[in-house]
């Protein structure tokens, strides 16, 4: 058997409690693992950070998805977690909800979890200042030579 290592170089977890519980004579090279454990027993042994490899994303979990429009989902989600915290901060149910915001009872159903794919923009905004919020919509001038951006502030 070879050596057990991860793409950075260290030692699995798994094979590290494995050479300590076998260490009743068997073999002493530490990246050796014994011939009673299966490929499969060391694969269902790794912790999540040793099986995955991580990459840090961009701004837009959307756009690391490749979704078409990716600025304007991140857009409308971010209006919907502030649909979602005014109706959390005065502790209504679906049905409450639906009648401040001029919804029926299952678009909210849909909408809170974020299926909002049938929702526009505008829409999202307009449900915002069914409970008295303003929405403003801000341009300003660039800073730089970077593409603008969206955002959306609490």
């Amino acid at each position: 058997m070879g050596n057990c290592e991860l793409l950075d170089g260290r030692t699995p977890r798994w094979a590290l409690r494995h050479r300590r519980s076998r260490a009743n004579g068997r073999s002493a090279d530490p990246g050796q693992r014994s011939s009673t454990t299966t490929r499969f027993e060391a694969q269902a042994t790794l912790t999540t950070a040793e099986r995955v490899r991580i990459e840090r994303g961009s701004d837009n979990v959307f756009a690391d998805l490749g979704l078409p429009d990716a600025d304007g989902y991140l857009i409308r989600a971010g209006l919907v977690a502030r649909i979602d915290n005014i109706i959390r901060q005065r502790g209504l149910k679906q049905v409450e909800a639906a009648v401040l915001l001029g919804l029926s009872q299952p678009d909210v159903s849909r909408l809170l979890p974020g299926n909002f794919q049938d929702f526009s923009m505008e829409r999202l905004m307009r449900l915002l200042t069914a409970p008295g919020h303003d929405v403003e919509i801000v341009v300003r001038e660039p800073t730089s030579d970077r593409l603008g951006r969206l955002t959306v502030e609490a």
